[in-house]
Formats: structure tokens, C-alpha cells, sequence
């Protein structure tokens, strides 16, 4: 039969699993703070990008129906060249991943792709022959550079000096509707660039910290019903 010492915990026992138990709850409460906290952040991000959205649409609206020439604002007209101005790219940070949005700065968006190659193959024609000097003040004459006569012939002048190198500068896709765009479409554009960048991105890495913040929660749960379970009755 057994004795008392042997059937009732002693003292020290009791303790040590209250500690143990209080520990568990100590970490499961700091992990649903997290979660609250991820929580608010992904609720916030998503009233910015539906805000942004809202405005970008009804600026859109308000530029069709502006309109003079009778012609909409949408996918209709888009450049069928147009290539993304922004990047979704998923960084590495320590064991984690975070998403991470940014312009891309090899896309000039309007730019034409048959620009660069006309360039090449007109930097690549052969110079015309040169024409024989009678004497040296045909000489002097000849080799005295050209002075550029009106506005035009230096801006070529200037161009052929900067060389094939030379990268056109990234354009804005509202370029495709005309030169005058009204400013209700570049509120638009604004809006929805603000949309797509920092409250998208945020909106994502709080899910994602939110789903990892779940399973630890779960297992930490286990870990208090067995610390329960465990303990003095």
C-alpha cells in the first residue's frame, strides 16, 4: 500500500509546476498581443487601400465624363508595348520572408521598342568618304567644327555627342493618352500608385506574421492543457 509521501505531490512540486504553468501563460498572452497587433495593421492597410482605390476611381470617373473629345479612359487605349512599372519581390529576412514592392528601373514604360534598335543601326552607318584638301586653308576650313545654325541642329548636335549610352528617360504611362492629360487623370494615377504600394504591402506581411502568430498560439494552448493536465488536482 502506498504511503502519503508517495501519492500527494510535495511542496516543491506544486510549485514548480505552478511556475511552469504561469510561464505558459505568460507566453500565450504575449502571443495574442502580437496578434492583435498584426490584426489592427492588416485593418488599417486594407481602409488605406480601399480609400486609395475609391479615389482613384472616382478621379478616373470624373476624367471621362470631362472629356471633350469623346473618347474613354481605360484599357482600350493602353500601349499594347507597356511593360510593369513595379515589382512584387519576396525578401529574404532572416527566417522570414517579407514582401516587398518596388519600381522597376530597367522598364521605361512608353518607350518604344524599336527606339534603342533604330539607334544602333544608325550609330552603325558608314560615314561618307571624306573629301580631298586643296590646301591648308581648306584644311583649317574643314577641320573647324559646324556651328550649330538653329535650335534644332543643337539639340542633334548635342544628342550625337551623348552617345548610343545614352538611356531615355522613364516616361509616365498617361503619355499614352495624349500630351494635355486633364488633372483629374493624374489624381488617378496617383491614387492608385499609392494603393498597389505601402498599404498592399503591409496589408500582405501582416497575414502572413498573423498565420505564423496562429499555429504558434495553437501549440502553445497545447502546451497550457497539458501543463493543466499535469498539475495538482
Amino acid at each position: 500500500m502506498p504511503t502519503e509521501t508517495e501519492s500527494t505531490p510535495t511542496l516543491g512540486e506544486n510549485r514548480q509546476l505552478t511556475a511552469g504553468l504561469a510561464e505558459v501563460n505568460d507566453r500565450l498572452d504575449d502571443l495574442w498581443v502580437k496578434y492583435l497587433d498584426c490584426l489592427d495593421q492588416y485593418q488599417r492597410a486594407q481602409e488605406s487601400v480601399q480609400k486609395a482605390l475609391s479615389s482613384g476611381f472616382f478621379s478616373l470617373a470624373q476624367a471621362n465624363f470631362k472629356s471633350s473629345a469623346g473618347r474613354r479612359y481605360g484599357q482600350d487605349f493602353y500601349d499594347e508595348r507597356m511593360k510593369a512599372s513595379k515589382r512584387v519581390q519576396i525578401v529574404e529576412n532572416g527566417n522570414d520572408r517579407v514582401l516587398a514592392i518596388s519600381m522597376n528601373p530597367a522598364v521605361a514604360p512608353g518607350e518604344s521598342s524599336e527606339g534603342p534598335k533604330q539607334k544602333t543601326e544608325a550609330s552603325q552607318q558608314p560615314s561618307p568618304p571624306s573629301t580631298p584638301v586643296a590646301d591648308d586653308e581648306d584644311a583649317k576650313t574643314a577641320e573647324k567644327p559646324k556651328e550649330p545654325t538653329t535650335l534644332d541642329d543643337k539639340k542633334d548636335q548635342d544628342s550625337e555627342a551623348s552617345g548610343v549610352a545614352h538611356q531615355p528617360a522613364t516616361r509616365s504611362p498617361l503619355t499614352w493618352f495624349g500630351i494635355l492629360t486633364p488633372r483629374e487623370l493624374r489624381s488617378a494615377q496617383q491614387s492608385f500608385s499609392t494603393a498597389i504600394s505601402s498599404p498592399t504591402e503591409s496589408a500582405v506581411n501582416a497575414t502572413r506574421e498573423m498565420r505564423q502568430l496562429e499555429a504558434e498560439i495553437n501549440r502553445t494552448r497545447k502546451a497550457v492543457r497539458k501543463a493543466e493536465k499535469g498539475g495538482p488536482a
